[in-house]
């Protein structure tokens, strides 16, 4: 089955100084059937003003993956781990059995990032950070940012992905005037976050800001007449 949303389907949180895109429940936004995807129960894209940002503030038994594509998103946290991150870094952190961080813009543009919010596989676990800045990777193929299975973090070895504690992979494709052929398997589940341009998803098109979901075995083309770039994100059982 496959299920497409709009990007106006979005919740959309505008502060002033930040606004949040919600793809799922969020905040004050409460939604009974829209609270998670598989193993995924949260992702928001965020667009944060210069000069602003958030306070230091703890999480616990989550596993969280932000990926900047715009702006640069300054931060810090209780583990001892602070920098920069530009467009193309990434970070992936098991909250376990609890951290702090603050997350700021201190540059000159507004800052865009996402982010993704996995349950984990195991609870109370000592808490655990990566940081890495990728490559914008060949067109047309797909490059795991972050993933929990142990055989893809093998496979790769100049740019692996980093670990997650979550059964969980999140790639990210570019496509440029072309397809690429996927499938769902049985037991796995795939949501498809548009970034930027145009995708065609078998027969339907979705813009920048919507989504598909997709679950049960399914054959996929992933297509564009110019340029698209997406979010693509497996989970398995």
């Amino acid at each position: 089955m496959i299920q497409i949303f709009p990007a106006e389907k979005r919740y959309i949180q505008r502060m002033g100084w930040l606004d949040v895109y919600s793809v799922f429940s969020c905040n004050n936004y409460f939604d009974p059937w829209n609270t998670h995807f598989a193993n995924l129960i949260a992702f928001n894209e965020y667009v944060m003003q210069p000069g602003f940002g958030f306070n230091m503030h703890p999480h616990e038994d989550i596993e969280q993956v932000f990926l900047v594509t715009e702006g640069q998103l300054s931060h810090a946290d209780s583990l001892g781990n602070e920098g920069v991150l530009s467009p193309g870094g990434i970070q992936s952190i098991s909250a376990g059995s609890g951290y702090a961080r603050y997350a700021c813009n201190r540059g000159d543009a507004p800052c865009r990032y996402l982010a993704a919010w996995f349950t984990p596989n195991a609870l109370r676990m000592t808490p655990r950070y990566a940081g890495a800045l990728f490559p914008g990777g060949a067109h047309g193929e797909p490059v795991p940012l972050v993933s929990g299975s142990p055989e893809l973090l093998r496979a790769f070895h100049e740019f692996p992905p980093l670990a997650i504690n979550s059964n969980a992979t999140l790639y990210t494709l570019r496509l440029h005037a072309s397809e690429y052929p996927d499938s769902v398997g049985e037991g796995e589940r795939r949501l498809i976050y548009v970034t930027g341009g145009m995708l065609r998803i078998n027969h339907e098109y979705v813009r920048k800001g919507g989504h598909a979901r997709i679950e049960g075995k399914e054959k996929l083309r992933l297509a564009t007449e110019n340029e698209a770039e997406i979010i693509l994100i497996s989970m398995w059982e």
